[in-house]
């Protein structure tokens, strides 16, 4: 255990960092209020770093109760995955030199476990670690302080995603201050009192012909109609092209990361998140990433997954037939979703809901909601009748205070 710890929940996002080699940084600080194991009231300690079948130790500072080492260990792994599973093991040990100045021995004079899965990856940990004693438990062994700093690679997914974003992120800068610098430039000679003069009579001819385009339109649509349906498809990729510029422009970066930092530093700062993010081994079930990201104490943040779900699912009734063939397709997505979810209230219900979204024309049946209202519906029910029956009570309190006062007077 430890005497302070970090909080897990950040104001500021810090960057996530991602390392090609896996390896664990110890830092042995010091040492305080160790026990005096020799004659003198002193000791001679030393600390025993084992990670694995690696052990290192740091020097002997003699005659001290209260050390200071500032000694750094790098113990590499094979592989990040292999140094995830290990165990961070701290023996503070005496030196006993002996009556004639000899190495006679060692004593314990404390010891600390700290299992690395536990150590979020990339970040420094920076702790005063409380010493266990082999004897009368509980007893007061002294403190030692550690700097630890596990690091290791993304997993393949991310290395990808964090590639591909500082490309987007390159190019759209690069387009924005290109064209941004050409519209400024060009905005004098296009947008000024003669250009709207100009703009005048066209906008007065075209509403004075409105009535003719209408027509002209109405009895040449089947030969319009493809260049109609070309100029929405040129409209629509424009739009996107530039919406996607839009959302990549330095500010919506960073009105983003202000938006998902509270949801990356959970990927951080949990076990989970580290499983998701690194290579650690096997990947986390899907159970286990909604238990971290949405709890079950979550309730209405699971019904807004649970809405969301019926929703995509009942969306096929918006394209016949292509929507069918998309259900194919989300079936045993939704299947998958919905027993991570109410598996523990609903053993059923991801067979009910892949049923329901595999045959035709029953997606209108919210499978997940439903599972949702299984699973909170008492809860939910019994906090409503304690709200309804609290406000009765104090209406109550309420229109017999005025009595109570008038039979006072």
């Amino acid at each position: 255990s430890s005497s302070s710890s970090s909080s897990s929940e950040a104001v500021a996002f810090a960057p996530l960092r991602d390392s090609p080699e896996s390896k664990l940084f110890v830092n042995i600080m010091e040492a305080r209020n160790l026990k005096a194991s020799d004659v003198g009231g002193s000791s001679d300690p030393f600390v025993v770093v084992k990670v694995g079948d690696k052990m290192l130790q740091t020097s002997v500072q003699r005659r001290s109760l209260n050390p200071v080492w500032n000694e750094t260990f790098i113990i590499p792994g094979a592989s990040l995955a292999e140094l995830y599973q290990q165990t961070l093991e701290i023996s503070v040990r005496d030196k006993d030199y002996g009556l004639t100045g000899k190495v006679t021995g060692d004593e314990v004079l404390g010891t600390l476990k700290v299992p690395l899965s536990r150590i979020a990856i990339g970040e420094e940990i920076d702790l005063w670690f409380e010493l266990e004693g082999p004897e009368a438990a509980g007893r007061p062994r002294g403190q030692l302080h550690m700097v630890l700093q596990l690091e290791g690679p993304f997993r393949t997914e991310f290395k990808v995603l964090e590639k591909l974003g500082y490309f987007v992120a390159g190019v759209t800068d690069k387009v924005i201050n290109t064209t941004g610098g050409a519209a400024s430039a060009a905005t004098p000679y296009a947008v000024n009192k003669y250009t709207i003069v100009a703009l005048v009579p066209i906008v007065v001819g075209v509403v004075a012909a409105a009535p003719l385009l209408t027509v002209a339109f109405t009895v040449g649509l089947p030969l319009l109609l493809p260049f109609i349906i070309i100029g929405v498809l040129v409209i629509a990729m424009v739009t996107i092209i530039a919406s996607a510029l839009a959302l990549s422009s330095k500010p919506s970066r960073t009105r983003a990361m202000k938006m998902v930092s509270p949801l990356l530093n959970r990927l951080r700062d949990t076990p989970v998140g580290q499983q998701i993010l690194y290579q650690t081994g096997p990947r986390p079930g899907l159970e286990s990433m909604l238990d971290t990201f949405v709890p079950p104490d979550q309730k209405y943040n699971r019904l807004y997954m649970s809405i969301t779900i019926d929703i995509i699912g009942g969306s096929s009734y918006l394209l016949p037939l292509i929507g069918e063939v998309g259900d194919l397709a989300w079936a045993p997505m939704q299947a998958l979703l919905v027993n991570a979810m109410f598996r523990r209230s609903s053993k059923y219900a991801a067979y009910f809901s892949f049923a329901e979204e595999i045959l035709p024309f029953t997606d209108i049946i919210p499978t997940a909601t439903l599972a949702w209202l299984r699973m909170y519906g008492p809860e939910v029910y019994d906090e409503l009748k304690a709200k309804l029956v609290e406000r009765r009570q104090a209406r109550i309190a309420q229109n017999a205070s005025p009595e109570i006062t008038s039979a006072a007077s």
